[in-house]
C-alpha cells in the first residue's frame, strides 16, 4: 500500500490536482482498512480504552495565548500534540484494559501529563486551562494565523455548505488533519470527524450554534 500522508498536506483551498491526489490517498486509506478487518488485524478477546485531553494556552488575562508549538518542542512528549488552533494542544493517554484499575491508570495519567504541560506553560508565561470553550475566546482569535499551516487542510466554501445541508453522515472531513498531527501513542485513526455545521472540527458561519466572537 502506497504511504499517503504526504498527499493530505496542503497549504490552502484544495483544487484541481492538488484535490484529486488528496481524494486518492483518502480512498487508499480507506482500502487499507478495509484490508485489516478482512485479515483480522485488530486485536480480539480484549476490551481497552484510551482518551485524549483537550486544553486551552492563554496569557495572564486568560486570553488565547498561540505557544502550542513552543511548547511542544520544550515537552518533547509523544503524549501531546497539535490541536486546531495554535492556542490548542492535546494530550493522549496510553490504552488501558476496560477491567480493574484501567480508569484509575487512565485518570492518574491524565494527571500526570497535566501537570507536565502545566509546568512547562508557566515557563513560558502561559497557563494551561481544561475547558471545552474559552469563554474569553474571540472572533479575531479564530483566523487562519492561528493555525498551524501549511498542513492544516481547509475545504472550499461549497463543501461544507453541502456537508451542513447533508447532516452527519457526509464524510466531508475524513483523515483532514493526518497530515497535520504527530503520531498519537493512542490511536492511529485519521485525526478529525465530520460533524454537521463543521470543517474538519471549526463550525461553519452556516450552523446556528456557531460562536460568534
Amino acid at each position: 500500500m502506497e504511504d499517503t500522508r504526504e498527499h493530505k498536506k496542503t497549504d490552502g483551498l484544495l483544487e484541481g490536482e492538488a484535490r484529486r491526489r488528496f481524494m486518492r490517498a483518502v480512498l487508499a486509506d480507506l482500502r487499507a482498512l478495509e484490508q485489516m478487518l478482512e485479515a483480522g488485524a485488530f486485536e480480539r478477546g480484549v476490551v481497552r480504552i484510551g482518551a485524549e485531553q483537550e486544553l486551552f494556552l492563554v496569557d495572564r488575562a486568560y486570553h488565547p495565548a498561540p505557544g502550542a508549538l513552543k511548547i511542544l518542542e520544550r515537552i518533547d512528549d509523544p503524549h501531546f500534540t497539535t490541536e486546531l488552533g495554535l492556542f490548542n494542544l492535546e494530550a493522549n493517554a496510553d490504552p488501558q484494559p476496560l477491567v480493574g484499575k484501567g480508569l484509575s491508570k487512565m485518570e492518574e495519567q491524565l494527571a500526570l501529563l497535566f501537570d507536565k504541560v502545566r509546568r512547562t506553560a508557566a515557563e513560558l508565561d502561559m497557563h494551561a486551562v481544561l475547558a471545552g470553550i474559552l469563554p474569553t475566546i474571540g472572533k479575531s482569535d479564530l483566523g487562519m494565523h492561528r493555525s498551524d499551516l501549511p498542513t492544516t487542510t481547509i475545504w472550499p466554501s461549497s463543501s461544507w455548505r453541502r456537508c451542513w445541508r447533508q447532516g452527519p453522515t457526509r464524510p466531508c472531513c475524513s483523515a483532514g488533519g493526518s497530515g497535520r498531527r504527530r503520531a498519537s501513542p493512542s490511536s492511529n485513526r485519521p485525526a478529525t470527524s465530520a460533524r454537521p455545521g463543521t470543517i474538519c472540527g471549526i463550525r461553519s458561519p452556516a450552523s446556528p450554534s456557531a460562536a460568534a466572537g
